[in-house]
């Protein structure tokens, strides 16, 4: 079922991201849907994207193919701070799992 949501987003990334959507024949709706999609699914599966693991290996064509788009997304998103995805990884593992 689908549902409204009202974002506020800076006019210049809307317009960038709008051109990105339409170079990829989709709309900014369906890329930002696949795209959250695709986060919660490494957020599911932090050692999914390394296709070196047994993890990856069990995942279905399809969700080997979501990764692949999540992957191709990398760099995309640009913030004041770099990003530790390691340090993220842990904690996220930390929190699912409580201390070591």
């Amino acid at each position: 079922m689908k549902k409204k949501l009202t974002l506020s987003i800076e006019k210049e990334v809307i317009e960038e991201a709008k051109i990105l959507a339409k170079e990829n024949g989709t709309t900014l709706s369906a890329m930002l849907e696949q795209y959250l999609k695709d986060y919660i699914l490494e957020r599911q599966y932090p050692n999914a994207l390394r296709e070196d693991t047994v993890e990856y290996q069990k995942l279905s064509p399809e969700t080997k193919k979501r990764l692949e788009n999540l992957k191709s997304l990398a760099g995309l998103l640009k913030t004041d701070e770099p990003i530790n995805f390691d340090q993220i990884r842990w904690e996220y593992l930390k929190e699912k799992h409580g201390p070591i």
